[in-house]
């Protein structure tokens, strides 16, 4: 007998991880038994004990509120197996048990294994009740086949030919090898069938031959294979699409003809899950610029229309020095300049000007750079109008209801308001060309956000029919 002080401890139980409480709690409870065999201890309420100690703290709270614990080992030990291994239901552990394959990537020792461990909760000492075998019935069995574009479950399919005159809103007209079939689709079919007398009318066609197939073919709930003849293939159309598709000839000469699932999907005549409706636009952009060329030429301002920035007239100017701007991007930032003088939104200064700010080139991930100007100092003097942006919460309150959305790209949208000839003057930048300033209105400008949102809204909001179209 060995001394418990000698034997290295269990570690407690944790009751944390409730998923799978039931199963640690069973090995725990065998290390338990190994330990205590190892130490040699018989006595009930020394084996009690030791079950305590070494269950741990969390244990220990639970132990407290069971009721009739007792003082003995067996019966503490009960208590603590009921609590945490809840009652079984055993014809679906044996369910489990019989559904149990060996996975592809697992050795036959780890199945077996698995195995023996999924038939400790099925109770299979006390025989099967006429329960357990109603359970594992099945409506339709497996079937065997050998063509090699076949999947497994290519034999099935769920409604029988004696019922296509009662699903006329399910026949569609088709063209096989240009010669018009009546076809029930049957979303439940993972084959296409014909029956021999539409088979007689096909095989007239040059190509249509009959291959000799061992496909089974079972309908749904049968057990019977139907008397297959073998399979044709043929060039299906309905509207404008056109497949090609394999047909099982059943020997049933007006038994009708079933369109699978996978055809009839491809035929566009089948559709699985929520549907949503859309539009097909084929104007490309290029088209649409040939078409309306002046209202893609360079960046349009509002008409009519100059911003003035006020600011406040005690803070006085800061014209700053240029930052220094790397050689091997000067080419890029020269090239950026001119298009944004072309496009009348910067313009060049000559003559002095009391506001400067510095230019600053952030390089993008595509390896093109974008040119923006620190305006710090200026917007110290910009008095902002402080009007109200609405939250997303408020902008998804107004579209409560809505019924139709469109989708706004306001690419360049603050380069649309011009500002006046005075608060240009605020907007004046040094770069390694010269100064410039902007002509219309910037990023960077603290009162931006505001103006733009001011312009916008009485613009886009639609007040009279309750709803507003949210520009972004």
């Amino acid at each position: 007998m060995a001394n418990v002080l000698d034997l290295p401890a269990i570690p407690p139980f944790s009751v944390s991880e409730t998923n799978s409480l039931a199963q640690r709690w069973e090995k725990w409870t065998n290390s338990l038994d190994y330990y205590i065999r190892a130490s040699g201890i018989s006595d009930q309420k020394q084996k009690r004990a030791i079950l305590l100690h070494l269950v741990g703290s969390e244990v220990q709270e639970i132990f407290e509120t069971l009721p009739d614990t007792g003082e003995d080992y067996k019966t503490a030990l009960e208590k603590l197996n009921a609590h945490f291994n809840p009652c079984k239901n055993i014809a679906f552990e044996r369910h489990v048990f019989r559904q149990a394959t060996q996975r592809a990537d697992e050795s036959m020792d780890a199945f077996v294994t698995r195995l023996r461990t999924l038939a400790k909760t099925c109770q299979f000492d006390k025989g099967l009740s006429p329960k357990d075998q109603q359970t594992e019935r099945e409506n339709a069995r497996q079937l065997e086949q050998s063509d090699d574009d076949s999947s497994e479950n290519e034999c099935l399919f769920t409604l029988t030919a004696h019922n296509v005159h009662h699903r006329s809103d399910s026949l569609h007209m088709l063209e096989i090898e240009h010669i018009p079939v009546q076809m029930l689709i049957d979303s439940g079919a993972s084959v296409n069938v014909l029956d021999l007398e539409t088979y007689h009318r096909l095989k007239a066609r040059k190509g249509v031959q009959l291959m000799p197939s061992t496909l089974r073919v079972y309908a749904y709930g049968s057990t019977t294979p139907l008397n297959i003849l073998g399979t044709v293939s043929g060039r299906v159309k309905c509207n404008s699409a056109e497949i090609v598709a394999k047909f099982v000839v059943v020997h049933d000469q007006h038994a009708g003809c079933l369109l699978g699932r996978q055809t009839a999907t491809q035929l566009g005549l089948l559709r699985v899950g929520p549907q949503v409706s859309s539009i097909n636009c084929t104007v490309s952009p290029h088209s649409l610029r040939q078409r309306y060329p002046s209202v893609f030429d360079g960046v349009e301002k509002l008409t009519n229309y100059q911003q003035k920035i006020s600011i406040n007239t005690n803070i006085k100017p800061v014209a700053q020095p240029p930052r220094r701007i790397p050689f091997h991007v000067r080419k890029q930032v020269s090239a950026k300049l001119e298009e944004l003088e072309r496009l009348d939104i910067i313009e060049e200064v000559r003559g002095p000007t009391p506001w400067v700010s510095p230019l600053v080139v952030v390089p993008k991930s595509s390896g093109e750079i974008r040119v923006c100007v620190d305006m710090r100092q200026v917007n110290t003097a910009v008095i902002r109008e402080r009007y109200p942006i609405p939250t997303v919460e408020e902008s998804l309150q107004d579209l409560n209801g809505a019924a139709v959305f469109s989708k706004l790209d306001l690419k360049w949208g603050y380069h649309q308001i011009e500002l006046d000839e005075q608060s240009r003057e605020l907007a004046t930048f040094t770069t390694h060309d010269g100064l410039y300033r902007y002509k219309r209105l910037m990023f960077g400008i603290s009162a931006a956000p505001e103006i733009y949102q001011h312009i916008c809204y009485p613009t886009s909001s639609t007040r009279s029919t309750g709803g507003h179209e949210h520009l972004g």
